[in-house]
């Protein structure tokens, strides 16, 4: 039962998601993404558990 309950509300999850704007249109606000310094892994911009489908981050234009 718990597994039904869990993919239910996985789906239920990304549903809600689809209906919200494109992360390129969503606003970035000071406290998101506080970087000291580059982290030593990859482009030094994404956390180890980075996921592209859910986070964001616009490079400073």
């Amino acid at each position: 039962m718990a597994s039904a309950n869990a993919y239910r509300l996985w789906n239920e999850h990304w549903e809600h998601k689809a209906h919200e704007p494109p992360l390129e249109e969503k606003v970035e606000y000071a406290y998101q993404n506080i970087r000291t310094k580059n982290y030593f892994w990859g482009d030094g911009d994404k956390t180890l558990f980075w996921n592209p489908n859910v986070n964001y981050h616009k490079k400073e234009e």
